[in-house]
């Protein structure tokens, strides 16, 4: 169709900052764009998570057929998040060129993209079959970092931001990369340390209109979820809204990015999904058949989400679902000059059974003695037991921890924390315990 597509790759970056640039062809260039740098370390931050944005409203409103997704993808940018991640189906065939312009370029790309926003994909059922659809030409995302057989718009991937850890499933690997790649990845230092962490996946473990989920998900992701710690999955599939939460994971299924499942019967009530599906979001809405984008914003120790309806005309309605988790365990920003930082290197074995051993690192003259003090805690916050509390020199240390509390006794599998604090500086992560 004589479209080309083009790719810079910029070098020498520093975190935290705001470039400009300005993109020439021939005689004519664009105005002056900006893009901000993510941060290095912990930050407080905000993010939009969308998905199904494929098609037309269906008659839902039809004087634009194209809204609300456009207006939700404003509205988004315009509410200041630094990023968006989407859980795919971004036209309805990503085979065509057609769709892929209509639904994909004309919408995200230029919308949520086109206003110096980036946006990470998970790619969907309908985002082409194979690898090379023409929809995925369109991406440049870090699964090309994996190499051969995987590119920029092919294979899952993980990424970290402001200290969170970021994991996004392509549904042509959903049944390879789960368990393998996925536990690998969730075994990372990355991962393990990250105040939260989040999983996007197209297809839901769990719904309630439609069908009843994934099986194959609830019996190899859901278990590893768990296990390490995954605080949101994401997901869409189902065109509406349903969300939950069980046994430490939240499960949200955002698919009100463009037509909605009205047709669709509800089929099964998960007891721990409790919003949307079989509970109606509002006494005007059935279940949780509403256009949406959910909103996230991590600051310090927090995480808060709130599900953003709209009227199909496009017009923002009101907030009609919340939810949040809290952890006391966020680390002091690392100051950048040399020597004189607390840093937490990654446990290991991790996840252990018997013993494990925790490793941190004080910077400055090895001549500097600081009191140091090493407790674990619960995922809930509560202090488990003190490994060290004592006055100790700097350099590497690394502490045995047994699996057990204060009294000596045994503590249950789960995933625990640990916090380091060398006189006004802290550090942290995360260990899991395994019986």
């Amino acid at each position: 169709n004589g479209t080309r597509i083009y790719t810079a790759v910029l070098s020498g970056l520093v975190s935290s900052s705001t470039y400009h640039y300005s993109v020439v062809s021939g005689a004519s260039a664009t105005e002056d764009r900006t893009f901000v740098t993510a941060p290095g370390g912990d930050a407080d931050f905000s993010f939009g998570v969308w998905s199904d944005s494929q098609g037309y409203n269906h008659g839902d409103y039809t004087r634009d057929p194209t809204d609300p997704t456009r207006a939700m993808l404003d509205h988004m940018v315009d509410g200041g998040v630094d990023f968006a991640v989407t859980c795919g189906d971004l036209a309805e065939i990503g085979a065509s060129y057609t769709d892929t312009r209509v639904f994909h370029v004309d919408r995200p790309i230029s919308h949520v993209g086109g206003r110096d926003r980036p946006f990470f994909t998970a790619w969907g059922n309908h985002d082409g079959y194979t690898s090379s659809a023409v929809i995925r030409k369109f991406a440049d995302l870090p699964s090309k970092d994996r190499g051969a057989p995987f590119h920029a718009g092919y294979g899952s991937y993980s990424f970290d931001y402001g200290g969170c850890h970021f994991i996004c499933i392509d549904y042509l690997l959903e049944n390879d990369d789960v368990p393998g790649w996925v536990e690998q990845d969730l075994q990372s230092p990355e991962a393990q340390n990250a105040r939260f962490t989040f999983l996007f996946v197209h297809r839901p473990p769990y719904v309630e209109r439609w069908y009843d989920g994934q099986q194959n998900l609830r019996d190899d992701l859901v278990p590893l979820m768990e296990q390490y710690g995954v605080d949101v999955c994401f997901s869409g599939h189902m065109h509406g809204y349903n969300r939950g939460f069980q046994n430490g994971v939240y499960y949200c299924v955002t698919g009100g990015g463009s037509w909605l499942d009205h047709a669709e019967p509800l089929v099964r009530d998960w007891s721990h999904m409790t919003v949307g599906g079989y509970h109606d979001v509002a006494p005007d809405i059935e279940g949780g058949l509403v256009h949406e984008y959910v909103q996230v914003e991590v600051v310090e120790g927090t995480m808060s989400a709130r599900m953003m309806a709209f009227h199909p005309d496009g017009t923002f309605r009101e907030v009609l679902d919340t939810f949040s988790k809290e952890t006391d365990l966020t680390s002091v920003a690392e100051p950048e000059e040399p020597g004189t930082s607390l840093r937490a290197s990654a446990s290991w074995p991790n996840p252990f059974n018997a013993s494990a051993t925790i490793s941190f690192v004080i910077g400055g003259d090895p001549a500097r003695r600081t009191q140091v003090l090493l407790r674990i805690f619960s995922a809930s916050g509560r202090k488990v037991c003190t490994l060290v509390n004592e006055v100790r020199p700097a350099g590497r240390q690394t502490v045995q921890w047994r699996g057990t509390d204060d009294d000596g006794v045994e503590v249950p599998a789960g995933i625990y924390f640990y916090r380091v604090e060398a006189d006004s500086e802290r550090a942290r992560g995360k260990i899991v315990v395994v019986r």
